[in-house]
């Protein structure tokens, strides 16, 4: 255990200047790009002798050095700011809104991976058919898709003309949230009994995940096959087969099984495109979580909020790979060395 814990530290280092790279580049670009806070929310509006008063009482009037000092002085004190919108601390408004986007990011992710080995196997198995051309063309379709297009398409479809499903928000407007202990309306529902909330959150659910799972699928699809294609060439297959095994059964419990690593490193790399993509998504289905926030901060110019947005998608981005690479270095021992 003495590599892997050599290894685990070695990784959480070589984060630490990765973190605070991002989380420089973002503080410089916010303030070099053209407006700031105060002529964004008041349009130029106010007289000259106010609006210089509101950036020096918001310290806009400070050298960037100083500006981001007084941030990175603020940041180890683990206190990401107030915002200068709505003049609450960042750190409750952030809480208000993560469960939305990690409750959406679960089930669209569920589906990216159910749907991706499902046809990546299907693919492998039958390498070379009609059915592994189509799953193919699909893999490049989803990974080409823009999710505003798609997922208007899938509001147009099912909720205007079908008339079947939510098109946006958490819950039907006549239906109480149920009482918060995680933040997810569906388990949250389940915990409490609420079966009305649990429905009704698990309708609004079904369109963003899908647009969300479907457009990652793709890449799952393409790493199962080809990963798989590999594992049915090994001499264990062989002799699975030389048994008399079924051939589903050397699909789905011996060859699945060793494809399933490289998979568990893709979703490690995937977890920042599956958070942007969440942002998307939340945009298209007014879905309440953070990227429909930090969407909103930006038009804003807020900086605090901004900064404290990316600061915790790079730490949950982070600890995911992190616990990736720990699975994945506990699988492959030879990772460690």
């Amino acid at each position: 255990m003495g590599s892997l814990k050599k290894y685990i530290v070695l990784r959480i280092l070589t984060a630490i200047p990765m973190f605070f790279i991002l989380i420089t580049v973002i503080f410089f670009f916010l303030r070099i790009l053209p407006g700031d806070p105060i002529s964004a929310m008041y349009g130029g509006k106010l007289p000259a002798e106010y609006e210089a008063y509101l950036r020096h009482k918001l310290g806009l009037d400070l050298p960037y050095h100083i500006q981001y000092i007084n941030y990175l002085r603020s940041l180890f004190m683990g206190d990401l700011g107030t915002s200068i919108y709505t003049k609450r601390p960042i750190s409750r408004e952030i809480m208000e809104n993560l469960p939305a986007t990690l409750e959406l990011t679960i089930y669209g992710l569920a589906i990216a991976l159910f749907v991706g080995i499902t046809l990546g196997s299907s693919a492998a198995h039958r390498r070379g058919s009609k059915i592994d051309r189509l799953i193919r063309v699909y893999s490049v379709l989803t990974y080409a898709l823009f999710i505003p297009w798609f997922g208007t398409l899938l509001q147009f479809i099912f909720g205007v003309y079908l008339h079947i499903l939510p098109i946006g928000n958490r819950l039907d407007p006549t239906v109480d949230a149920p009482i918060r202990i995680t933040g997810l309306y569906t388990i949250d529902a389940l915990l409490t009994g609420n079966f009305l909330a649990f429905f009704s959150a698990l309708r609004h659910l079904i369109l963003p995940s899908l647009v969300l799972g479907i457009v990652l699928s793709g890449i799952f699809v393409r790493m199962t096959r080809e990963n798989m294609i590999v594992i049915l060439r090994k001499d264990f297959i062989s002799f699975a087969k030389a048994r008399g095994i079924s051939n589903d059964k050397i699909i789905w419990k011996h060859a699945l099984k060793n494809t399933l690593i490289p998979i568990i490193t893709i979703f490690g790399l995937q977890f920042a495109l599956l958070l942007a993509g969440a942002i998307l998504t939340e945009t298209t289905f007014s879905w309440p979580g953070l990227g429909s926030y930090l969407k909103l901060r930006i038009e804003y110019r807020d900086y605090p909020a901004i900064q404290g947005v990316i600061v915790v998608y790079a730490i949950l981005v982070i600890i995911v790979s992190l616990i990736v690479d720990m699975i994945y270095a506990m699988i492959d021992p030879r990772i460690r060395y």
